[in-house]
C-alpha cells in the first residue's frame, strides 16, 4: 500500500470562555513510515499581540517508542511569518521539527493558544492527504450555553452534546480506524 504515515491521535479542543476569550488545546502524535510524510514531522504556530501561544512541546520517538529528541525551547524556531518590511511586523511564528533519518519514528506536538478575540474558531479537517491512516482523531468545543457556536457540517454527522458544568455545553466529534 502506499501508506506513508498513520495519526496515532489528534486531539484538537476549544475552549469559549467568554466573547473576548477562547483557548486552542492541541496534540497531535504521528507515526512517519517513510520519507514521503517527512513535512508532518513539522509543525508550525501562529501568532500575534491577540493571540499568545502558552506552551509548545514537540518529541520524537524511535521505533519501539523510546524518546529520542525533546525539542528545548531554544530548538523551536520564532520569526516573523512575512519576510522582509511588513505593516504587521507583530505577526509571528513558531516553527518545530523533529525530522529523523531513521524511518519509522514518531512525533509528538502539543500546544496551547490563549486568543483575546471570539470571531472564528479553527475548522477541523479529518483527512488533509489520502495517504495517512487515522487510529483516534476527536474535536471538540466547549462553550457558554448563551454563546453556543453555529457550525457547518459536511459529509460528517452531528456531534455528541455534552452538558458541563457552570452553564456550559461542548460539542464533539470522534473518529477512530479510518484507513487511507
Amino acid at each position: 500500500n502506499g501508506m506513508y504515515a498513520i495519526i496515532r491521535e489528534r486531539d484538537s479542543k476549544f475552549y469559549i470562555e467568554s466573547k473576548g476569550s477562547c483557548t486552542h488545546h492541541f496534540r497531535l502524535v504521528i507515526t512517519i513510515l517513510n520519507p514521503k510524510a517527512k513535512q508532518y514531522a513539522e509543525l508550525t504556530v501562529y501568532y500575534d499581540r491577540l493571540r499568545k501561544i502558552e506552551s509548545f512541546k514537540a518529541n520524537a520517538y524511535d521505533a519501539q517508542g523510546n524518546l529520542i529528541k525533546k525539542l528545548k525551547q531554544t530548538e523551536i524556531v520564532d520569526q516573523s511569518s512575512i519576510s522582509g518590511f511588513s505593516l504587521y511586523e507583530d505577526d509571528r511564528i513558531k516553527h518545530a521539527d523533529l525530522s529523523q533519518n531513521t524511518y519509522p519514528y514518531t512525533v509528538e506536538f502539543e500546544y496551547i493558544v490563549k486568543m483575546q478575540y471570539l470571531y472564528n474558531i479553527p475548522g477541523f479537517y479529518l483527512f488533509n492527504d489520502d495517504e495517512i491512516a487515522t487510529e483516534k482523531s476527536s474535536y471538540s468545543i466547549t462553550y457558554p450555553r448563551s454563546l453556543r457556536p453555529r457550525y457547518k457540517l459536511y459529509k460528517i454527522n452531528e456531534p455528541k452534546i455534552n452538558t458541563e458544568p457552570d452553564q456550559r455545553e461542548s460539542l464533539t466529534w470522534t473518529f477512530e480506524n479510518i484507513k487511507p
